[in-house]
């Protein structure tokens, strides 16, 4: 069977700018681009992937399924022995049988084993049958409608990683944005695109820029300790510690315990909500925006702003913890606009504008 049935004319980008992997692989004029490429096929791909560049890994992947399925033929092996008798035994000890053989059974008798009784081993028989079927489906099977391919596949979790001072900016399938700070890891399902809710899970610091989407669907934010819940807005979460935070810059959002979900809070724009993991409450408390949006387009933008939150700043973007000599330092404030060129830039403006003394160690900024 032909993956493509005839040469179709191509819609314009914005027909395909919501695809998923999945429709993109199964969309004629796609299996053509990867199967038998033009100038003009390349040409529309590319001018499309510069105008939707947060499609790129729906397209590569899908563009990767389409090939893998043309150099097998398009065809799906049988299970081998060894990965029936694998699954045979998986199902025999779910069903407490052991080691016992399989028996023979032929539509006018069942072959009695002592101890079993005959029920058990038709159940264990047509359970086989049924998951070798399932198996053999969510290994990644294919069917046609209307000429179009259809694909099956398994979920996988992909995992996005900074390393230390290191920054990443990650679209997501719904073309949404995460902006990943460093020694931080975004998880989130291959599947995406197409789950009911859109979830992610966050170790470290990032900020988010959610889009809202057009069926609804929640976009949510786990950590070890907190549940974020938004439609559309732009937000700030740490999660460096149990004690995680969430600052709102823009839309609103919903924050719940993962310890007791019937503690939550919704917050505006200018708000931080902090998880007191003593008292195993919400607290909530103004902030000024600009904090977390101006360090996403790379650079630090202070406006009286307080040593102490510069502070909290410091440790969420480079993992560094701030140490005051005294309350009276913390306090001091700057006004500053300055690049994001590296934390000694950062220090050298906070000592020259303050006439502090700023001392690196041990992971530790000493300012004094």
């Amino acid at each position: 069977m032909q993956l493509f049935s005839s040469i179709v004319m191509h819609p314009n980008h914005d027909f395909y700018q919501n695809f998923s992997e999945e429709q993109f692989a199964a969309d004629e004029f796609f299996q053509q681009w990867v199967l038998s490429p033009d100038r003009g096929k390349e040409r529309f791909w590319d001018d499309f992937l510069q105008s939707h560049p947060g499609q790129k890994r729906s397209v590569f992947s899908a563009r990767r399924q389409v090939r893998e399925l043309a150099q097998t033929g398009y065809f799906k092996r049988p299970l081998s022995v060894a990965e029936k008798q694998a699954m045979k035994e998986e199902l025999f000890r779910y069903l407490e049988l052991n080691s016992l053989p399989i028996p023979s059974i032929s539509p006018s008798k069942v072959i009695p084993v002592p101890g079993k009784k005959p029920l058990q081993w038709a159940v264990a028989a047509a359970a086989i049958a049924v998951i070798a079927c399932s198996v053999w489906l969510l290994a990644g099977s294919r069917k046609t409608k209307t000429g179009i391919l259809a694909l099956v596949r398994n979920e996988e979790t992909l995992i996005e990683r900074t390393n230390a001072k290191e920054i990443k900016r990650i679209t997501l399938t719904d073309s949404s944005v995460v902006i990943l700070n460093p020694n931080s890891s975004l998880r989130y399902s291959s599947n995406f695109a197409v789950n009911s809710e859109r979830t992610v899970s966050l170790d470290g610091n990032a900020y988010f820029i959610v889009k809202k989407d057009p069926a609804n669907r929640p976009f949510l934010v786990t950590t070890r300790s907190l549940t974020v819940s938004v439609l559309g807005t732009q937000f700030n979460v740490d999660a460096r510690s149990s004690a995680a935070e969430v600052a709102l810059t823009s839309g609103k959002v919903k924050v719940n315990m993962k310890a007791n979900e019937r503690k939550e809070s919704f917050l505006l724009p200018g708000e931080k909500l902090v998880l007191d993991t003593l008292q195993q409450s919400l607290v909530k408390s103004a902030v000024d925006p600009r904090l977390y949006m101006a360090w996403t387009q790379g650079r630090w933008e202070f406006l009286q702003t307080s040593l102490k939150d510069i502070a909290v700043l410091i440790h969420q973007y480079y993992g560094i913890n701030v140490v005051f000599q005294n309350e009276k330092i913390a306090q001091l404030r700057m006004t500053a606009l300055l690049q994001v060129s590296g934390l000694r830039a950062l220090e050298e403006v906070i000592s020259k504008t303050l006439l502090v003394k700023v001392t690196e160690t041990n992971n530790q900024l000493l300012i004094h």
